[in-house]
């Protein structure tokens, strides 16, 4: 793929608005997402998140009377939820050390400066939130700090982009209930909290958001180079 193929995928993709419910991702495309959000980058490599990838149409269905009318969580091939892990212990940090030293082949001694920082941080983070509580409010229902949540945003970038890569629609949604969500979710979402939610599948023919032209700024009003 050259350079204005990428930009020609930007240029096609678009939030879908109404999917065609009879169009599925295959099994490959599926797989495909999975490797696209488990490969996404994230702070410190913590990778503080799980990422739930529903097709059960039972399941969507209990969901969507949380969803704030978003037909798009019932007529999408998948409903992806991206969840931020609620807290990060140092329990984490080891299995990170732990999972280096394995999959590098390295010494662990050879992480002992990268250990403290990481101890360092977290124990600071974790006190900041019990102490002194210092918390983000999202959509009023769940509390969990920012850092998490922020890292949850990387990965819905990444999966549109690798979408819009690979001619698969998405559209990303926050307009639901968390609380119930996780309610619904139960164990499979436990030390975990939905932030946002990712549609995918093939848009509808008559889906009229597709024939837009795409709205943003001049070049000259976002990007300034030095």
């Amino acid at each position: 793929m050259n350079l204005q193929d990428t930009i020609d995928a930007l240029n096609t993709r678009y939030a879908v608005k109404k999917f065609d419910p009879t169009k599925k991702l295959s099994e490959a495309q599926v797989a495909f997402l999975e490797e696209v959000l488990r490969l996404t980058p994230s702070s410190f490599g913590l990778e503080p998140w799980k990422f739930i990838i529903i097709g059960d149409n039972d399941v969507r269905t209990e969901l969507f009377k949380y969803s704030y009318h978003n037909a798009q969580v019932l007529d999408a091939s998948h409903l992806i939820i991206l969840c931020a892990k609620e807290h990060v212990y140092v329990r984490d940090v080891q299995a990170f050390l732990d999972r280096t030293v394995r999959i590098r082949n390295v010494d662990i001694n050879v992480l002992s400066a990268l250990r403290k920082t990481l101890f360092g941080v977290v124990l600071a983070r974790n006190l900041n939130a019990w102490l002194l509580g210092i918390p983000e409010l999202v959509f009023g229902t769940r509390i969990f700090r920012q850092w998490q949540t922020k890292q949850v945003y990387i990965a819905l970038g990444n999966l549109i982009s690798a979408c819009a890569h690979q001619g698969i629609d998405a559209a990303p949604m926050e307009g639901f209930h968390q609380r119930a969500y996780k309610r619904i979710l139960g164990n499979r979402a436990d030390g975990y909290t939905p932030v946002v939610l990712c549609a995918v599948g093939y848009r509808a023919s008559n889906d009229v958001f597709a024939s837009m032209a795409k709205v943003r700024k001049e070049k000259d009003e976002v990007i300034t180079r030095i």
